[in-house]
Parts: structure tokens; sequence; C-alpha cells
């Protein structure tokens, strides 16, 4: 893509669509052989193939969806609840840019007894242009990609 390499995993990026129909999973989707490494087995071939080691068409990068820090999770996580809630998306997406992010993220935000997603879930209701369900949460986190997404329950 624009003379750059990516992997693309098209079985993982097609959800569940009898719950969520049009739910899209962007964890395998323009990434590169670091985090396909993570996940997959890529078998010796006889011949090279390029590296693939950009980042800029990746689905979180291109969006602004990248955490460095577990404030900023929260921040994008609220954002991407917004943006979501635009078009009636039924997740917000985020991914966090290593391991260490993702494992405090992923404790601050579901702890069951501390946990703040449902606080993010409140801070936007009021600016959402579509309303959801904002009294119980279903959400996914993936700790071979360190993705975190929140699943969106619209009221109309």
């Amino acid at each position: 893509i624009e003379g750059d390499w990516y992997h693309i995993d098209l079985t993982w990026d097609d959800a569940n669509k009898s719950e969520y129909p049009d739910f899209v999973r962007y964890d395998y989707f323009c990434v590169t052989d670091e985090i396909i490494y993570r996940v997959r087995k890529v078998y010796d071939q006889k011949y090279a193939y390029p590296k693939a080691t950009a980042v800029k068409c990746n689905y979180y990068v291109h969006n602004g969806y990248t955490a460095d820090s577990v404030d900023e999770a929260e921040q994008l996580l609220m954002n991407a609840i917004y943006d979501a809630s635009k078009n009636k998306q039924p997740a917000a997406q985020i991914v966090c840019s290593s391991v260490s992010v993702f494992n405090k993220a992923s404790e601050k935000l579901f702890n069951a007894t501390s946990g703040t997603a449902l606080t993010l879930l409140e801070n936007v209701y009021d600016k959402a242009p579509n309303k959801y369900n904002r009294e119980s949460l279903i959400y996914n986190k993936n700790n071979q990609t360190y993705t975190i997404k929140i699943f969106l329950q619209y009221l109309d």
C-alpha cells in the first residue's frame, strides 16, 4: 500500500456476524512483521519477501487510536466511543503501544471493583450523537495485539 508492505489476516478481521453484524475487527489489518509474529507462525520459505515495517496504513495509527500511556488509552477510548456513536458503529477500538501499557490500561479500565470503563461511557454520553446503553459493559481485549474494544448497544 503506497509503496509499503503490511500483513493482513482477513480471517480474523471478520467478527461474529450473528451477534454484531456490522462489526469489523482491525487487529490484523495492515500490521507489521513484529505484530503478526506474535500470533502467527510464518514458515520458512525458499524466497525472501519484503519486510513489513510500515505503520501509517494500520487502522489504529491512521485513525489516531494508538495509546502510549494509560491516561492516553482512556482519552482515546472516549474519542473512539464518540466517533463510533456518530455512525452507530458497534465498537470503539484502540491499540496500546506496548504490553505494559495494555496490561495497566486493562486493569484500570476493567477491574471488577474500580474499573473506569463505565465512567468513560458516562463521560461521552451527553455529547454522543447516538445514545447507547451506559449501564452495562461488553468489552474485549486481545493480549496478543494489545487491542481494547468496548461494544456499544444503541438505544434506538
